[in-house]
């Protein structure tokens, strides 16, 4: 049920982000606030979903999967922003809009027919290794 939740919970982080910064100047710190937790954390946990779906958030697990998310959340944001800088056409919407729509993208992908699926190949690859000369 908690896997149920954090993954809905990427998907509508990335969409809060968006809508914080459509907010008045008035509430900036709210804005900052929002956005910045958006960008340190989500991308990157939506990342390692996909890669770590067995993750069970015990103990040092947990702290690696911080550090993890933290890590592979700035390379995207940074690749991100990089493809809308060198296309000239960079803007705090248009990142935050493509990177809420990628990390729901990842969020939502079904992760255990991915496993089941290379659980199958690789267990075909060594089968078909040992048939061979």
């Amino acid at each position: 049920m908690s896997w149920i939740l954090a993954r809905y919970g990427l998907v509508l982080s990335g969409w809060l982000a968006l809508a914080a910064t459509t907010l008045p100047a008035g509430l900036m710190p709210l804005r900052a606030v929002v956005t910045a937790a958006f960008l340190l954390v989500c991308p990157g946990a939506a990342a390692l979903r996909l890669t770590h779906p067995t993750h069970h958030g015990h103990g040092l697990e947990r702290l690696e999967f911080v550090v993890l998310s933290v890590a592979f959340s700035i390379t995207i944001d940074t690749l991100v922003a990089e493809a809308f800088f060198f296309s000239h056409s960079i803007s705090t919407m248009r990142a935050i809009g493509a990177l809420a729509v990628l990390t729901s993208l990842m969020a939502l992908y079904p992760v255990r027919d991915l496993w089941l699926h290379a659980r199958a190949a690789a267990a075909d690859g060594r089968r078909e290794r040992r048939l061979g000369p």
